[in-house]
């Protein structure tokens, strides 16, 4: 019994302590301004991490703390992981207007310009799935004070954001 603890307690502590991959966008629809005003919040060890993942350079560590500080950069990686989709026909990507560091954390501000008119607005989110098989992103989509809530996960990366049920 003795032995059984002594290898089941490593295996418990690495359990509790395996960290959490997540991000949450907060979407508000802006119908007078045709636009999506987002709030993304990720977290930075996160995006040091998928800079080297994709740029990185191990005896360059500068170079990657310096790719995350840029605004081009980040706005490049969200445009390549996450955008709408709409009526099935146009893609419309992010544009980057601000960023504010807080501890660990990257508050990003995005605005997103779409048609006058559609009917359906589908969003794909893949944002650090391909560095984190468990990654979950959460999406908060508002209009008229009603917000709707979305999960994607590597299984199911994409929701349907339907414009009809948020009147």
């Amino acid at each position: 019994m003795l032995q059984l603890i002594r290898y089941m307690l490593p295996a418990f502590w690495l359990f509790l302590y395996h960290p959490v991959h997540y991000s949450v966008m907060n979407i508000e629809y802006n119908e007078s301004g045709n636009g999506m005003n987002c709030l993304l919040k990720l977290f930075k060890d996160d995006m040091y991490l998928m800079a080297f993942h994709h740029y990185g350079d191990r005896v360059n560590e500068k170079a990657l703390h310096d790719s995350i500080q840029c605004n081009a950069f980040i706005e490049k990686y969200i445009n390549t992981m996450a955008w709408f989709v709409i009526d099935n026909t146009d893609t419309v990507h992010f544009s980057l207007t601000d960023r504010t560091d807080e501890n660990d954390v990257l508050w990003i501000r995005l605005q997103a310009h779409l048609p006058a008119k559609f009917s359906k607005l589908e969003m794909a989110n893949y944002l650090l799935m391909d560095i984190f098989p468990d990654q979950t992103n959460l999406v908060i989509f508002s209009r008229n004070e009603k917000e709707f809530g979305y999960q994607m996960t590597y299984e199911s990366p994409t929701c349907t954001l339907d414009i009809a049920q948020s009147l």
